[in-house]
């Protein structure tokens, strides 16, 4: 039996899900990822490290671990202005 995946809310209520942009109240903006495990998280990986390799292995930090009365998911047009 599969264990039920954690739901994540923003700042404002809204449920945050795998896919969306979601920004930090100190402008940081992060895209959500899906974990292996099912859990969500932000990429952890540094791609300017020389030994990054695109779409091979990505590193995660879950979602859990963030006060996320700190973010909110925003949409590619906030994002852009």
């Amino acid at each position: 039996m599969m264990a039920e995946q954690e739901k994540y809310f923003d700042k404002n209520g809204n449920q945050i899900k795998a896919g969306m942009t979601i920004k930090h109240d100190d402008g940081d903006i992060d895209k959500v990822y899906t974990a292996i495990d099912g859990d969500l998280g932000l990429n952890a990986s540094n791609k300017n490290h020389p030994n990054y390799i695109a779409g091979y292995k990505q590193e995660l930090y879950p979602l859990y671990q963030f006060n996320l009365k700190e973010w909110e998911i925003v949409n590619e047009s906030k994002q852009n202005s």
